[in-house]
């Protein structure tokens, strides 16, 4: 099922602010899962930074969830790794998924 979430980001390089519409799914396959995001389709003009699409991918064990590399997600810039790691936050506190204590 296809969940959306508006994510207020202030760009790092220029002050601008933004608000951008992610939809995501969530995929689980035993203990990995998957986060699909989306940049709404609606928006026909993405900053130089924004990927289109890109996937967030955990591991859970012990009762929370671990953020895994993937090199999937081409960091364009520091905008890019920043965004990335504001909607994993936001998706996480949306879905009531806990992180380990690590990444808190």
């Amino acid at each position: 099922m296809q969940k959306v979430i508006i994510v207020p980001y202030t760009l790092n390089s220029t002050g601008q602010e933004l608000n951008i519409t992610i939809a995501y799914t969530i995929d689980a396959n035993d203990d990995l899962h998957t986060i699909t995001c989306t940049v709404n389709p609606g928006m026909t003009v993405l900053p130089f930074w924004l990927q289109r699409k890109f996937n967030i991918r955990l591991m859970y064990t012990d009762r929370s969830y671990e953020r895994l590399f993937s090199e999937t997600n081409i960091i364009r810039t520091l905008d890019t790794s920043l965004f990335i790691d504001k909607v994993y936050a936001m998706v996480m506190a949306k879905e009531k998924m806990r992180m380990m204590a690590v990444e808190l």
